[in-house]
Parts: C-alpha cells; structure tokens; sequence
C-alpha cells in the first residue's frame, strides 16, 4: 500500500468494480454531503458504497465507490458530477 493510499482505498477498490472521481469545491461539500451519503445509503445500504478521501496533488477530491455503472451513472446526474474514465483503469 502507498501511503497517499489508505487501507479503506485499498478495501474498496477490492469490493467495489467502479469508482467515481468527485472534486470538492473550496468551501466543502456541505448539505450536499449528507444528501448525498442519504441517497447512496437508500440505495445501497451502509456496507453497499465506499466514500473515501481522494489526495490529488493541488486538488481536493473524494472517491465513490459503487457496486455497478448504473448507481455510478445515476448518482452523478443527480448530483452533477461529470463521468470520466481515469487512464489506468475503465469505468465499466
């Protein structure tokens, strides 16, 4: 494990095949943060989803970790995210 890497990374990326790559705004996610915990927990359950930090150089970021394309898809149009594959790895 790396350490910019924490075990929770490691875990979820083990559970769970896709990850969304979310960047925090300045001032925090907020409201929005409990909105969004809400609405993965409705869907999925407490264990169904991963929420981890995610250190970017000179970016504050988060990563969600889903069990399928479709909850990955639908969480970021509801929240106005925009879905990018990373180069190491496919989104499907």
């Amino acid at each position: 494990m790396s350490r910019s890497r924490s075990r929770l990374q490691d875990n979820a990326e083990i559970k769970f095949p896709v990850r969304l790559r979310i960047q925090i705004p300045g001032q925090g996610l907020g409201q929005q943060l409990d909105e969004m915990l809400h609405w993965l927990r409705a869907r999925y359950g407490t264990g169904g989803f991963a929420f981890t930090g995610a250190p970017m150089p000179g970016m504050d970021a988060a990563f969600v970790y889903f069990p399928d394309i479709t909850g990955a898809a639908e969480f970021a149009e509801r929240f106005d995210f925009d879905l990018a594959a990373f180069p190491d790895r496919p989104l499907y």
